[in-house]
C-alpha cells in the first residue's frame, strides 16, 4: 500500500505499480476485507484496462460483492467479464456465479435464466451437473416444482457431482413433499423415487471425502510453473469448495438419523395415494424398520395398518393390529385423536370380513365397551348385530337392529340396517313381518343396491307361506324389472316352482326353460325341476321334450359330472315312450366312454335301471352286453369302470353285500373304486361290525371326493363311530354336516337320530328330545329308529326328572313295536321303574305283569328280573 501511495504515479514504476494494485487487492480479499478489495480492483482497471489481470479483477471484485450480499453488483460485475473478456478462465465460473448470486437475491426466474444460458454456453463444464440441480432448486423456490423435478431429471445420474447429490436428494424430497400437498401424487412419486437412501448416500460421501481431500493434498504439493499458477490456483478453490461442500452434506446426512424412515414413508403415501396398496404395505414395512423416532414409528405402523386394510390382508392386520395396539393403545394422544380406536375397528372388521363372525361379535362389543364415543359407533353396531345374524342368532339380531334404527333414526346407514332387518327375519322364518319391512325398503331406497333384492325376498316369503299366486305374479314382475340381476337365475327357478304349485304347469316350463347355461349350477336345477313337470304331465309329448332336453345337455356339456344322471333321465324318458333300443345305446355308450371317470358319481344308478329295458330282448342279452364292456375294460385297464360293472353283476346276482364288499376289496385296489363304492363297503362293514375298516374307507371317500353326493352316507357312520368311541362333541358336528349334504331321507333321519344321541350325551336334553321327535314323526325314518327314539325321548325327560313324560314313550313301544323286542323289553323295564320314581307302585307292578305275560317275550333271559322286581313289590319271593 505504501508503495502504491508514494510511488503510484511514477511513470517508470506502472509495471510495479500494477503487480502492486493486483498483489494488494488479491491480499485483502483473502483475508475478508471484501470493501477494501473492491476498492483497490476499481482503481486497478481504471489504470491499467488493459492489464493482465483485469478478468481476475472482475471476478474478485463480483466475488467480494457477493461476498457482502451486495447481489445486484456481483452480478454487474459478472457479466462485465463475460461481455469484456468472453475468452477469460473466470468466464466458465463467473457465468455460474451469476446463477448462484440471482438465487441468493431471491430472484428465482431470473436465476433459471442463469443457469440455462451457463449451460448452453459451457455444456462440457463439469459443473453443469450442480448447474441444473440450482436451476431445479429456483425452479421449486418460483413455485413450479413439475419444472424443478424436469429439471433434476435432466442431471445424468453417472455425471452428477457428488460434492451436490446430497443438496439433489434433499430438493426431489421438498419436491415430493409440495407435489403430495397438490394432491399430485404420481409426479411426488417420481420425485421420491429420485432419492437415495441415507446409508448409500454416507457412504458415497466418505468415499469421495477421502478421494477429494487426496487430490486437494496432492495440488498443494505440487510444483507450478509462474505461467500455470493462475489456472492451478482456480482449480485448487474449485476443489476445496467441492471438499467444503462435501463434509457440510455429510455432517447433514449424519444429523438425519430418519431419513431413510421419512423417505420410505413419503413413497408409501404416494402409492397408497395411487391405489398402489401392495407397494404401499412394502414402503410402510421399510419406514417401519427404518424409523427410530416414536412418531414417525407410530404414523409408519398406522399407515401400514391401513395399506393391509385395503389389500383385504385380514390375518396380516390383526397381527400388526395386536402389536400396534400392545404398543400404544394405552397412549391418551392417539385415544383422543382417534388414531387406536381407529386400529381397533380396523381390527375388529377384519372378523367380519374373514366371516369369522363368533370373534367379530366379541370384538364389536369390546369396541362398543372401550370406546363408547367411537367415530364409528354407528357402523360398529351394525356389524355387531350383523355377525349376530350371522351366527343365525336371529332373535338377537332382530332386537339390535330395531335398536339401531331408532337410536340413529337419520344416519346415512338406515338404509343398510333397515335391510338387514327384515333379511334376519326372513331366515327366522318371520315371512309375514318380514313382507312390510322388504316393501316399504324398496319404497324408500328405490335407487339403493339392496332394493332389488328387497323385492325379490318380499316375493320368497310369499313362496315360503305358500301364497303361490302372489309370488309368481311378484317375481314375473321382478324379472321383467331385472332381467340382468344376480339373482335372476334363482328367481326363474323359484317362479316355475311357484307355477307348479298353482298347476299352471306350460308357465312354470317355460320359466324353467328360461334358465340358460348362464345360470350356472342354475341351469342344471332347472332341468331337474323340469323332469318333474314332464312327469306330472305324463304324456308322449313330454317324455320326447324330457328325452331331448337331456340329451342336448349331454352334447353341450359332455365334462360335466351331471351328465351322467342327464343320461339316466334321457334314457328313462326314452323308455317311457317305448323307444327301448335307443335308451338301452345312450346308458352303454354313457357306461363305456365316462364310465372310468373316478371322481364322477351316479353309475351305480344307470346300472341299475339298465337291467328294466331288456324285456323285448331275447334271454341273455343283458349278461352279454354285460360281459362285453366287461372284457373290453380289462383289455383297456380301466380298472375303475371294470371295479363298476362287476359291483352291478354281483347285485344283479343277489349276492350278499358283506360278500360283495369282500369280493371287491379282494379284487381292486381301494385307490381304483368311486366315491359310490368307497361309501358302499364303508357302510356294508361298519354295518357288520368291522367299524375301523368301515371307517378307514370312509375317511378315503371324504379326503378324496369332498363334494361327492355320498358324503353323507360317509359322515353318518363317522359321527356313529364317534359317539361309540365316546367323543359326543366331534359326533354332533360330523351328524350335523351328514344332514345338511344328505341325499337319501332314511339317511337324513339315521343322522339326525344320532344327532339326538351326542346332544344327549352332552347333556343338551331338550335339544335331543326335539331331534327325537323329527325321527318319529318323519314317515322317511327307517322303522328300527323309531322305538329307539322314543325310548331315547324317554330317557331325555327321565335325566330332567320329568319322569311322568317319560312314561308314554315307553308304553307305545310295546303297544305299536312288538316285533322289536330289544326295545319292547327295555320298554317295560324302564316303565316300571318311571312308575316306582313317581310312586306309583301298582302301576308297576302291572307293567311287571303285562312283560310277564306278553308271548313274544317269553324266552327273553330279562323277564327274571321282571319276576323278581314284581315279587318285592308284592311282598312275596318267586
Amino acid at each position: 500500500q505504501q508503495l502504491i501511495d508514494i510511488f503510484g504515479r511514477e511513470e517508470e514504476l506502472q509495471e510495479i505499480i500494477e503487480a502492486s494494485l493486483y498483489g494488494l487487492g488479491a491480499c485483502q480479499y483473502n483475508v475478508g476485507d471484501y470493501a477494501s478489495s473492491i476498492e483497490t480492483f476499481k482503481t486497478y482497471i481504471e489504470r491499467f484496462p488493459r492489464a493482465r489481470y483485469v478478468d481476475e479483477a472482475y471476478f474478485r471484485m463480483a466475488s467480494a460483492h457477493q461476498m457482502q450480499d451486495e447481489y445486484d453488483a456481483a452480478v454487474e460485475n459478472y457479466r462485465t467479464l463475460l461481455t469484456q473478456i468472453p475468452s477469460s478462465s473466470f468466464a466458465e465460473d463467473a457465468a455460474f456465479q451469476i446463477g448462484l448470486t440471482l438465487m441468493a437475491s431471491d430472484k428465482p426466474d431470473e436465476a433459471v435464466t442463469a443457469f440455462e444460458q451457463f449451460v448452453g454456453a459451457f455444456p462440457d463444464s463439469d459443473m453443469v451437473p450442480q448447474a441444473l440441480v440450482y436451476m431445479a432448486r429456483s425452479y421449486f423456490d418460483s413455485g413450479d416444482y413439475l419444472k424443478a423435478l424436469e429439471t433434476l431429471e435432466r442431471v445424468d445420474p453417472e455425471s452428477q457431482s457428488m460434492e451436490h447429490i446430497v443438496y439433489a436428494n434433499f430438493l426431489a424430497m421438498e419436491i415430493g413433499d409440495a407435489a403430495f400437498e397438490d394432491t399430485e401424487y404420481k409426479i411426488a412419486l417420481r420425485a421420491f423415487r429420485r432419492v437415495r437412501t441415507n446409508e448409500s448416500l454416507i457412504r458415497l460421501q466418505r468415499k469421495e471425502i477421502e478421494k477429494t481431500t487426496i487430490a486437494l493434498t496432492l495440488m498443494r504439493k505440487a510444483e507450478v510453473p509462474p505461467s500455470e499458477l493462475r489456472e492451478h490456483f482456480r482449480r485448487e478453490r474449485r476443489v476445496l469448495t467441492s471438499l467444503l461442500t462435501l463434509q457440510q452434506s455429510l455432517a447433514k446426512l449424519e444429523e438425519s438419523p430418519d431419513y431413510d424412515a421419512g423417505l420410505f414413508h413419503r413413497i408409501g403415501r404416494c402409492f397408497y395415494s395411487t391405489d398402489r396398496f401392495w407397494e404401499a404395505r412394502t414402503a410402510y414395512t421399510r419406514a417401519l424398520s427404518a424409523a427410530t423416532d416414536s412418531k414417525l414409528q407410530e404414523a409408519a405402523h398406522f399407515d401400514l395398518i391401513l395399506s393391509l386394510n385395503r389389500l383385504r390382508r385380514f390375518e396380516e392386520l390383526i397381527a400388526e393390529a395386536d402389536v400396534y395396539l400392545e404398543t400404544l393403545g394405552e397412549d391418551p394422544a392417539l385415544i383422543e385423536n382417534g388414531r387406536v380406536p381407529a386400529v381397533a375397528f380396523m381390527r375388529a372388521e377384519s372378523f367380519i370380513n374373514m366371516e369369522r363372525f363368533e370373534e367379530a361379535a366379541t370384538e364389536m362389543a369390546s369396541l362398543i365397551e372401550t370406546y363408547p364415543e367411537h367415530v364409528r359407533m354407528t357402523r360398529i353396531k351394525f356389524y355387531y348385530a350383523l355377525s349376530i345374524a350371522m351366527q343365525e342368532r336371529f332373535d338377537e339380531a332382530i332386537s339390535l337392529f330395531r335398536q339401531w334404527l331408532e337410536e340413529y333414526p337419520g344416519n346415512i346407514m338406515a338404509a343398510e340396517v333397515a335391510y338387514w332387518l327384515p333379511i334376519s327375519m326372513f331366515y327366522n322364518g318371520q315371512y309375514e313381518e318380514a313382507i312390510p319391512l322388504f316393501d316399504a325398503y324398496v319404497e324408500e331406497h328405490p335407487l339403493t343396491v339392496y332394493a332389488p333384492e328387497a323385492a325379490y325376498r318380499s316375493a320368497l316369503c310369499k313362496y315360503a307361506m305358500e301364497n303361490y299366486e302372489p309370488a309368481a305374479a311378484e317375481l314375473e314382475a321382478w324379472l321383467q324389472k331385472y332381467p340382468d340381476h344376480i339373482f335372476q337365475w334363482e328367481a326363474r327357478v323359484t317362479l316355475g316352482d311357484a307355477l307348479s304349485a298353482i298347476g299352471e304347469l306350460e308357465r312354470a316350463e317355460a320359466a324353467y326353460r328360461s334358465v340358460t347355461a348362464e345360470g350356472g349350477p342354475m341351469h342344471y336345477l332347472a332341468i331337474s325341476q323340469l323332469n318333474k313337470i314332464y312327469k306330472a304331465l305324463a304324456d308322449e309329448p313330454a317324455y320326447r321334450r324330457m328325452a331331448q332336453m337331456h340329451i342336448e345337455y349331454i352334447k353341450e356339456n359332455p365334462d360335466s359330472p351331471n351328465m351322467i344322471e342327464s343320461a339316466h333321465h334321457a334314457g328313462w324318458a326314452l323308455k317311457q315312450i317305448g323307444r327301448l333300443d335307443e335308451a338301452r345305446k345312450l346308458y352303454w355308450n354313457t357306461l363305456e366312454r365316462f364310465g372310468n371317470k373316478r371322481e364322477w358319481d351316479g353309475f351305480g344308478t344307470l346300472l341299475r335301471d339298465v337291467r328294466s329295458m331288456y324285456g323285448n330282448l331275447p334271454e341273455g342279452s343283458l349278461d352279454s352286453d354285460m360281459n362285453d364292456l366287461i372284457s373290453k375294460a380289462r383289455r383297456e385297464n380301466r380298472r375303475t369302470l371294470v371295479a363298476r360293472l362287476h359291483k352291478a353283476r354281483m347285485e344283479w346276482e343277489g349276492i350278499d353285500p358283506l360278500a360283495q364288499a369282500e369280493d371287491l376289496m379282494t379284487r381292486f385296489r381301494t385307490e381304483e373304486l368311486d366315491a359310490e363304492l368307497l361309501a358302499f363297503l364303508g357302510d356294508t362293514y361298519t354295518r357288520n361290525g368291522e367299524a375301523e375298516k368301515g371307517l378307514a374307507l370312509l375317511e378315503q371317500l371324504i379326503r378324496e371326493f369332498p363334494r361327492s353326493r355320498y358324503m353323507d352316507v360317509a359322515y353318518a357312520r363317522k359321527a356313529e363311530a364317534l359317539l361309540a368311541e365316546g367323543d359326543a362333541t366331534n359326533a354332533l358336528a360330523a351328524a350335523e354336516f351328514a344332514i345338511s349334504v344328505a341325499m337319501e331321507p332314511s339317511l337324513m333321519m339315521e343322522a339326525t337320530f344320532t344327532k339326538g344321541q351326542a346332544l344327549e350325551a352332552l347333556g343338551r336334553y331338550q335339544d335331543a328330545i326335539e331331534d327325537y321327535h323329527q325321527v318319529l314323526a318323519n314317515r322317511a325314518s327307517p322303522r328300527i329308529l323309531k322305538p329307539r327314539a322314543m325310548i331315547q325321548a324317554a330317557i331325555c325327560h327321565e335325566a330332567l326328572g320329568e319322569y311322568d313324560k317319560a312314561i308314554p314313550y315307553y308304553q307305545r313301544i310295546y303297544v305299536l313295536y312288538q316285533a322289536f323286542t330289544d326295545q319292547v323289553v327295555e320298554a317295560y323295564l324302564r316303565s316300571a321303574r318311571a312308575f316306582l320314581h313317581i310312586r306309583d307302585r301298582e302301576a308297576a307292578a302291572n307293567t311287571y305283569r303285562e312283560m310277564l305275560q306278553s308271548e313274544s317275550l317269553a324266552d327273553r333271559p330279562e323277564l327274571e328280573e321282571a319276576r323278581r322286581k314284581l315279587a318285592e313289590l308284592e311282598g312275596t319271593s318267586s
